[in-house]
């Protein structure tokens, strides 16, 4: 297998160091891309040399979207590491069947969420646990490195993965989506060549972390392309609004649902989107007298669909169709086909078709 150079932190730490790369809504945290490489990096020392973990083993996080979650990602390229996003919308009893399926060395979690951990028996027999308040301690750009602001990254192969990312089966129980390297890289190619994304690009990521959407539609095509991106823990209508315009974002994502409570808002009607090219839909299709009310404030609408275990960036329907072809998503952008699918444990499965952006195993 080819192996990559997938540190992306580094890259941008060289290219433009001193460009605001992700700023965390609730509290006004900021980091450039040159703090978050330092940062990464000093955690990567710390994960690989005094917590004794390597390539491979599986870090779960129970957490909202935070900016310590963008340093686990760039601790993960950097190291071979495999993030385990847990969705803190379960039960206790379903936390666990994820715990056990994924079998981490480590968990994160935050404080609000130790309920639920604590809930679930094989919490306990993990073997460390890191509560979100201590790791962010070295999520402070200012901290002392120690000689520590350099580290050389572990190589990884394309199809090593980066996540697990668990989604609903239809045997009812998740299944965890092994997603790699090589698709991480790929979803942000067909991403940018489908959509105007580049270093000038802003968005505001409202989606979750435990879901395939909340990383890849935009997070990490962004991340790829030193873009900026600004972090919200849960999607409110009313702080939406207003930022989009202040923060000049020039693309967004939502579910229809979500545009709809936008529109309804009292302060819609006079908005200033003169920064934002299009918004990108997936979900659900859109009832096309929302898509003509977004029209009217000059907002174009791309619709697409997507899957967890393909990109997810699938298809792509061109704003100029999105009345002429209503629920529709469009054409594909992906280079993608279909893959094998085999059950954990899987140490020596093999695709029968490989493609760019499909997962070929499910964990």
């Amino acid at each position: 297998m080819k192996q990559l150079q997938q540190d992306w932190a580094s890259k941008w730490a060289v290219y433009s160091p001193d460009r605001e790369a992700f700023k965390e809504y609730e509290t006004g945290r900021t980091w450039t891309y040159g703090q978050l490489n330092r940062m990464a990096n000093q955690v990567a020392h710390h994960f690989t040399k005094d917590r004794h973990l390597q390539k491979g083993d599986r870090i779960a996080v129970l957490a909202e979207n935070c900016l310590e979650y963008i340093l686990l990602f760039s601790v993960a390229q950097k190291t071979g590491i495999v993030l385990v996003p847990l969705n803190y919308r379960l039960a206790p009893a379903e936390i666990d069947y994820l715990l056990n399926a994924a079998d981490p060395r480590m968990i994160i979690w935050e404080e609000k969420f130790e309920t639920l951990l604590t809930a679930a028996p094989h919490f306990e027999g993990i073997e460390q646990h890191l509560p979100m308040g201590e790791f962010s301690g070295f999520a402070d750009p200012h901290r002392e490195k120690g000689g520590l602001d350099r580290f050389e990254p572990v190589e990884v192969e394309e199809d090593d993965p980066v996540f697990i990312l668990f989604t609903s089966g239809t045997t009812g129980f998740p299944k965890g989506a092994l997603y790699t390297h090589k698709m991480l890289f790929w979803n942000s190619i067909n991403t940018a060549m489908s959509l105007i994304l580049n270093t000038e690009s802003r968005t505001i990521n409202v989606m979750p972390p435990f879901h395939t959407g909340g990383w890849n539609v935009f997070t990490t095509p962004f991340f790829h392309h030193g873009a900026f991106m600004v972090l919200m823990k849960k999607f409110d209508p009313e702080a939406v609004l207003p930022l989009l315009q202040r923060e000049q974002a020039t693309i967004f994502m939502g579910v229809p649902t979500m545009l709809k409570m936008l529109t309804d808002l009292p302060g819609f009607d006079e908005a200033d989107f003169s920064a934002l090219y299009y918004i990108i839909v997936g979900g659900e299709p859109m009832p096309i007298p929302l898509i003509e009310r977004w029209h009217e404030k000059g907002v174009a609408i791309r619709q697409g669909y997507g899957l967890t275990e393909v990109g997810p960036n699938l298809t792509s329907l061109h704003q100029r169709d999105a009345i002429r072809k209503k629920a529709r998503s469009g054409a594909r952008i992906s280079t993608c086909r279909s893959g094998s699918s085999i059950p954990r444990p899987a140490p020596n499965w093999a695709p029968t078709k490989p493609g760019n952006s499909c997962s070929k195993a499910l964990w």
